[in-house]
């Protein structure tokens, strides 16, 4: 069988170009991660953390990360940013906003959690619908009352950004949006807080804390009190969706908009007491505006809600007490984290 010299070019051709269209396709792979970094946590800290292997923490990708945090030029009026939202100087929570602002006008739909020791999450949001950093910071990129961006949008400005172009092509290789979220990722990776009174009372410090302090953390950890049954560990929260009796009727659902079971509604995640002092106002609809006020609707026990944890139970506090139990609190701020 005889083939015409045509067909054998034309089959050439167009193998040809099925391989340079795959060679095209092929993911760039990065130059120069940089140097690979392990975080600088305390010995009393918990020893498990999540670093993902394909996003391995290096100092160079905490760089991007924080250049993309910080970049107002990823919302769809160029306004806002990451940390807008999440200011360094407040542990990375939006302090005195009920709901923080977005593009247009927009507002978020719950208070602004803080930002740090996230190493050690493996859920995100109060509802812990994502599953890891990468995903968590993709949300607010794209939520049309936060920064408002399509994936498409937020690549394109990207790679419309010379240094990102360049810094891309060492850290990651290409620029899509899983490396923007991985790069945010290994910024709010490296955000740590460890330094508070607290700690340097943990170290041994028999200074560290005030009178009025000492008295406060014997009745933060004492029965009577019980703050300790949630907000326990180094952490100072168990990482548990609790329902704590906000409401009898929740406006919001929390973790059973995730998981359309009844035994989830009104279940959010407990958060870290870390700084808990400078991240007000509280509670995922920022109801309470001061430590005080949490402090008060603890005392009643909660209200009554078929789902709410047997931990809560009502207490009595004197005046001094309070104070005591206040003063403990703002001993877990962190000043040396905040001033970063």
């Amino acid at each position: 069988m005889r083939l015409h010299i045509p067909f054998i070019i034309s089959i050439s051709i167009t193998f040809a170009a099925l391989v340079i269209l795959y060679a095209c396709r092929e993911k760039k792979q990065p130059t120069s991660i940089g140097k690979p970094i392990t975080p600088k946590l305390p010995d009393y800290f918990p020893k498990k953390y999540y670093i993902p292997e394909n996003n391995l923490l290096t100092d160079k990708r905490i760089e991007l990360g924080k250049m993309l945090f910080f970049d107002k030029s990823l919302s769809k009026d160029k306004t806002i940013s990451c940390a807008s939202c999440h200011l360094p100087q407040y542990a990375f929570s939006d302090a005195g906003k009920v709901f923080s602002d977005g593009v247009n006008g927009g507002k978020t739909t719950r208070n602004t959690p803080m930002i740090f020791n996230a190493i050690y999450q493996n859920n995100f949001f109060m509802d812990g619908r994502a599953r890891s950093l990468e995903e968590q910071a993709l949300g607010p990129l794209t939520h049309p009352q936060e920064m408002g961006m399509t994936e498409a949008e937020i690549v394109k400005v990207v790679k419309s950004n010379p240094t990102y172009q360049k810094m891309f092509k060492e850290c990651y290789g290409d620029i899509e949006i899983k490396t923007i979220c991985a790069a945010i990722a290994s910024f709010e990776r490296s955000i740590v807080s460890s330094s508070s009174p607290y700690d340097r009372d943990l170290q041994g410090d028999t200074t560290a804390l005030t009178p009025a302090q000492k008295r406060g953390r014997s009745l933060f950890f004492s029965f009577k009190v019980g703050c300790q049954k949630c907000h326990n560990g180094h952490l100072l929260t168990n990482r548990e969706f609790m329902n704590i009796g906000l409401d009898e009727n929740y406006r919001d659902q929390g973790l059973y908009n995730i998981t359309k079971n009844e035994s989830d509604k009104g279940k959010f995640m407990t958060p870290s007491l870390r700084n808990i002092a400078i991240t007000y106002p509280y509670m995922h609809d920022g109801r309470f505006k001061t430590l005080e006020e949490v402090i008060d609707f603890y005392a009643t026990g909660g209200k009554n809600h078929p789902n709410k944890a047997p931990q809560m139970n009502s207490f009595t506090l004197s005046p001094q007490q309070k104070a005591d139990l206040i003063a403990f609190l703002h001993s877990l701020t962190d000043d040396q984290f905040i001033k970063k």
